[in-house]
This record gives C-alpha cells, sequence and structure tokens, in this order.
C-alpha cells in the first residue's frame, strides 16, 4: 500500500488534461437551415434509454479486468445493475470514451493516462485506497450524479456529475429555445449524436437587413452538454447570409450569459431568452451602427499582424490568417471583407476555438458592448 502512496504522489505532479475539457473536433457544417422541431426530437430519442442515479461511491464496488471497468451497487436494492465504463476496441481515444474515465481519475485525484495504464489489481487498489478517505467530510465528495444508459442486463456510464449540477437535457435546451427564443432556423447544428460531449447550435432569427449590399441577420450560438463537458454558454451574433459568418459580439468581454450549470433550472433559463431578445431589439442600431466604418480599405497583411498580436488567438489560426490575406487579399480589401474571411476560417477549428476565433471577429468589427 505505501508503495502505491508513493507512486501516486510521484506521478500527480505530471500535467494532464480535465475531464472537462476534452479535445473535441466538430464535424463540418450539416444540416444548413434545419428547423428546430425535428432536432428536439432527434435528441430526445437519444435519451430514451438513459436516466439519472444518486451514486454514493462509499457504497460502491469498482470492478475491472483486462478489458472492462465496473461500478457495483453492493446493495442490489439501491441499483441492481452493474455499471460500465464505456469501451470501444476499434476507438479506444473516442472522447466519449474518455470523458467519463477522466472525471472518475479527476474524483480519485490520479492522472487518466497512469491509471489507465496500471494493471486491473492496481486500479482496484488505488479506488479502494480512496474510497477509505471519503468519511473525513461526512461523506459529502463521495456523492455524485450519474448519467447512464440502460439495457435489460447492465447500464453504460455516461458521465459523473456532482450533486449541483443541473440535469437539464439538451432536448430539454433546445425545447426551451424554441419556445422562447423562436429563431426562424438553425444555420447548423453539431453534437447532437448519441452521447456527443458537447452540442454547438447556431441559431438565425428572421428579420433581414442590409449591410454594405448585403443581407444580414442577428442569431445567437448556443453551446451545452448535458454530460458536464462544457459551460452552458449563449452568444449573440450577427450572421452575414451570402457567406454563412457570425461575429460575436462580447458583453462585458464575455458571452451574453455563461453558467457552468450549477444549480441552474429550466426556469432560469425561460426567462433569460426573453431577456437576450429584448436586448437585441434595442441594441440593433447600435450593433449596426458600431461596424458602419466597415467599409473602410484595409492591407490585409497589415491587419493579419494585429489581429495576430492579439493575446488567446489560436496559433494555427494566425498562420492561416496570414495565409489567407496572402492569397485572398483581392477580396480582403475592407474591415468587413478582412472580417468575414476572419470568420471563415473559424469554421475549420473545434467549437471552443471558433467561438474564440468569431468573438475576434466582432471585436475587430467594434461589436462590444457593456454587460448592463
Amino acid at each position: 500500500m505505501n508503495e502505491i502512496l508513493d507512486i501516486m504522489s510521484d506521478v500527480l505532479e505530471e500535467d494532464f488534461t480535465e475531464a472537462t475539457e476534452p479535445s473535441i473536433i466538430n464535424r463540418p457544417d450539416k444540416k444548413n437551415g434545419e428547423e428546430i422541431e425535428p432536432v428536439v426530437k432527434r435528441l430526445e430519442q437519444w435519451n430514451k434509454s438513459c436516466r439519472d442515479i444518486f451514486l454514493d461511491l462509499r457504497a460502491v464496488k469498482f470492478g475491472a479486468d483486462d478489458e472492462d471497468m465496473y461500478l457495483d451497487y453492493e446493495d442490489k436494492s439501491v441499483y441492481s445493475k452493474r455499471i460500465y465504463f464505456k469501451r470501444n476496441p476499434d476507438d479506444p481515444k473516442d472522447p466519449r470514451i474518455l470523458h467519463p474515465q477522466k472525471q472518475f481519475c479527476k474524483i480519485l485525484g490520479v492522472p487518466h493516462k497512469y491509471f489507465m495504464d496500471s494493471r486491473p489489481t492496481m486500479k482496484k487498489q488505488m479506488v479502494k485506497l480512496h474510497q477509505a478517505t471519503f468519511n473525513a467530510d461526512n461523506g459529502e465528495s463521495a456523492q455524485f450524479m450519474a448519467r447512464i444508459r440502460e439495457s435489460s442486463e447492465h447500464a453504460v456510464l455516461r458521465a459523473i456529475l456532482p450533486m449541483n449540477h443541473s440535469l437539464i437535457q439538451n432536448y430539454e435546451l433546445m425545447e426551451i429555445v424554441q419556445e422562447t427564443a423562436k429563431p426562424e432556423f438553425l444555420d447548423f447544428v453539431n453534437g447532437d449524436e448519441r452521447d456527443d460531449l458537447v452540442m454547438h447550435a447556431r441559431c438565425i432569427f428572421k428579420d433581414e437587413h442590409m449591410l454594405f449590399d448585403k443581407p444580414v441577420r442577428v442569431g445567437f450560438s448556443l453551446v451545452g452538454s448535458e454530460l458536464g463537458a462544457s459551460p452552458l454558454s449563449v452568444d449573440v451574433l450577427l450572421y452575414e447570409c451570402l457567406s454563412k459568418t457570425s461575429y460575436i459580439a462580447s458583453y462585458g468581454g464575455d458571452s451574453f450569459f455563461k453558467s457552468d450549470y450549477a444549480g441552474i433550472q429550466p426556469s432560469d433559463l425561460k426567462d433569460m431568452f426573453p431577456i437576450m431578445l429584448q436586448r437585441i431589439k434595442e441594441g440593433l442600431p447600435d450593433m449596426l451602427g458600431c461596424i458602419q466604418y466597415a467599409y473602410k480599405e484595409v492591407r490585409p497583411e497589415d491587419e493579419a499582424t494585429k489581429v495576430s498580436g492579439w493575446k488567446g488567438l489560436p496559433p494555427k489560426f494566425k498562420k492561416a490568417l496570414f495565409h489567407e490575406a496572402c492569397e485572398c487579399q483581392e477580396d480582403m480589401g475592407t474591415v468587413w471583407d478582412f472580417a468575414r474571411h476572419m470568420s471563415l476560417i473559424a469554421k475549420d477549428f473545434d467549437w471552443k476555438k471558433r467561438l474564440i476565433i468569431e468573438k475576434a471577429s466582432g471585436r475587430y468589427l467594434n461589436l462590444f458592448f457593456s454587460k448592463d
């Protein structure tokens, strides 16, 4: 046992990826122009065999062999089925497979790679060792909510969430959007397949305006995860209809709405969207007025140098922006055109980096407002 403690002490000094920020690459934009209703039904269908159960890690037995890991309630009256961790021999690095593993390892305070590379007996000893510490705080650190998918004989672990984590499912979130925000259509939706970790939907409103002889609309970007893989965020944006590019506005330097899901209720979201709509309606003249200067001519290489100096932008984006400025300079001669190419490049990145870049294109167009 002392040997295990010594090894764990050494490897805990290593840097390892947090379970709540997996590397997820978006598929190309799909379902362009789709209405919300089919998306709601599709998301709801994926959850038909899913449920949430109380998980007390003091009361379960952890099992492992060369193929599987699982949790068993010793008192079968609490929950009778064995709860298996996901596995896929054909793609063991699938983020949907790794996610609950990483959440479990974070609870244990053990680096994920070290835990998964250990022999089954070592894994069981590490879990047993940690279980012995749960009573130090009256067991509060042992209590979680498990999101599982059930079959007739067993269950599969989708995620382990804190007790205060809102259990709003993605289909419920989209239902609220449909009922309260009432966008005209979805520009795209990603992450709406079975057990996808992060859902990213782009919602566009009906009213169209002309800006530099181009049709534009207002919309919002919605990012959420029913599995604890990302915060819930809503970003207001200006949408150019022809190129299908978005320029995200910042409110006090942040999203219009952002939550880590702690304690949030459906009623909170139902109240938030009308507030957002009113804010958009009142602020639209200012939003369009902010970028009237964007007809100004620029040198693409100079603008690429300026933007690449901004902090927080992905290095690969900066490199791509210089390539774009070189290859497409004839189409990047104004502030507006340059911003459009920034957002076109953003489409090649995962959801998180895409939002960072689209916020930068919004900043480039002067789309930042107070939080109040």
